[in-house]
């Protein structure tokens, strides 16, 4: 076995985690030179043989380790080909366990390390992998539903989320790939940087009790994302901005109206706002037809009312009388 190890040549970063049980079950597409993150948070370079690569990632993994760390270039050309070999499995359940594995890994990246161009760059490759996924797929509702116990709320909010809304935009002329890899962008960057306590404290406490760095998170995580990567397409960050306003002009942050939000934005707001109904009903399968009539109630001003209508249309039921 061949390893070469050198700490001095690299920074503490940034690398891209990456959970060794997903190299392990796909070394077949792993051919980089790798690092671990001592104790005394120093990255070690490790380069290992092809032929004696499955017996060092054994070793390493009965010793405890969970990670390796790749280079920004090594981790894209494995994501990319994990994501081709993904979209040729028969079914979404078959992929949706490696999905959350990298999911997992990247928004601890985003939380543990912030908002870079090199994990935003990830995030757009990951997210192409997702799209493919519930753009082919029937029925990932109620998968979601038999998984719900099983992954992170995150995740699932995100898998949820880009369903619903690219779902929604097939209903649409205008619509296209493109377009649902923007919705899909913002559906897994929106709430990126926010803990599952920050979003607890959102979702429970009255907005004039809210802190700033909360209220204002929306516009916060969009100026970071321009910050840091400034050819983000500017739908994604209009989606973002606006994932909390209501159309009623009751949302936050900058309680904008109807008359204030495009169509796009409307669409991925009902989505939002469906998901979260969802969850409250502990995504209960059987009270979709009644979330679907509080949303016509409650989203039916001017644009919303269309984005409102392409919910239904996603889901076979009835328009209200």
């Amino acid at each position: 076995m061949n390893i070469n190890m050198n700490t001095n040549d690299f920074p503490q970063g940034p690398f891209l985690p990456l959970k060794l049980e997903i190299v392990i079950k796909y070394l077949q597409f792993f051919e980089y030179s790798f690092f671990i993150l001592k104790p005394n948070q120093e990255f070690v370079e490790i380069t290992v043989d092809k032929k004696t690569l499955k017996a060092t990632m054994g070793n390493y993994q009965r010793r405890g380790l969970k990670e390796i760390y790749l280079k920004e270039e090594d981790y894209n050309d494995f994501s990319s080909n994990l994501r081709q070999h993904l979209e040729q499995k028969a079914s979404f359940k078959d992929a949706l366990l490696d999905i959350e594995s990298l999911y997992s890994g990247l928004r601890q990246q985003f939380l543990s390390f912030g908002m870079s161009g090199i994990t935003i760059r990830a995030a757009e490759e990951m997210n192409k992998m997702v799209i493919a996924q519930v753009t082919k797929s029937a029925g990932v509702a109620q998968l979601i539903v038999e998984f719900k116990d099983k992954f992170p709320e995150a995740f699932l909010t995100y898998i949820m989320l880009s369903y619903v809304s690219t779902s929604m935009i097939d209903m649409f002329s205008w619509r296209s790939q493109q377009i649902k890899l923007k919705i899909g962008m913002a559906s897994m960057l929106c709430n990126i940087e926010l803990t599952q306590k920050d979003l607890e404290t959102i979702n429970t406490s009255p907005q004039d009790q809210l802190p700033d760095s909360l209220r204002m998170y929306p516009i916060h995580t969009a100026a970071n994302l321009q910050k840091n990567d400034p050819m983000i397409p500017a739908e994604v960050i209009q989606m973002i901005e606006m994932h909390r306003e209501l159309p009623d002009a009751n949302g936050f942050p900058l309680h904008l109206r109807h008359t204030s939000i495009p169509l796009l934005p409307s669409i991925f707001i009902v989505a939002y706002n469906f998901i979260q109904e969802l969850k409250k009903n502990d995504l209960d399968g059987t009270k979709i037809s009644e979330i679907l009539n509080y949303m016509y109630a409650s989203y039916n001003k001017g644009i919303f009312h269309q984005a409102t209508l392409s919910l239904f249309s996603t889901f076979g039921s009835p328009i209200p009388a």
